[in-house]
């Protein structure tokens, strides 16, 4: 099962669309040697959580039951499922391209929770003046948290830790502590 949506206004129609056929073969090619019942479906204009700023970027969702195993702990198995879907497709293809792949609507709905607990965390900080340290997540979660905070004038962001123990703090800023 495989649909597609073509973009409003592509930058290059044949280019756009000849990555969109490629990536789409690949996903659902990997997808049926797992073995899974599920299609993909290509978002032109579904929001990019890793490539901020970056309007080409490629959301894929791929859709069925039960695929919690393909999102994995943290989303780990996604995340790596994303990084051997953009190796295979730079193999293709000859270059490089920002594609986000999605199960169910799962990374965006987390994007949604984690731009929440960044707003609600700050808030913490501003109104008690002391750093507040989040839970060690992967680092596209990490990223989320640290852009939904970067324009904030009373907190700014860090990351500490090593490995898969790295987590964000938050803490004031000196110029609002005056």
């Amino acid at each position: 099962m495989v649909r597609t949506r073509q973009p409003a206004a592509p930058v290059s129609a044949t280019r756009a669309a000849d990555a969109v056929a490629v990536t789409t073969r690949i996903i659902q090619d990997l997808i049926d040697r797992m073995d899974l019942d599920a299609g993909v479906e290509y978002l032109p204009d579904a929001m990019v959580t890793e490539e901020t700023g970056n309007e080409s970027g490629m959301v894929f969702d791929i859709l069925g039951e039960d695929l919690g195993l393909l999102i994995g702990r943290h989303g780990q198995t996604l995340a790596n499922f994303q990084y051997l879907v953009r190796i295979l497709v730079a193999q293709r293809i000859g270059d490089y391209l920002p594609i986000v792949v999605d199960v169910n609507g799962y990374r965006q709905r987390r994007f949604k929770s984690l731009e929440v607990l960044a707003r609600r965390t700050a808030e913490q900080v501003r109104q008690r003046r002391m750093p507040y340290s989040l839970d060690p997540m992967p680092p596209f979660e990490r990223r989320i948290i640290h852009m939904v905070l970067a324009g904030d004038p009373e907190v700014t962001t860090q990351s500490v830790g090593f490995g898969e123990e790295r987590k964000v703090v938050v803490v004031p800023r000196e110029d609002s502590l005056k």
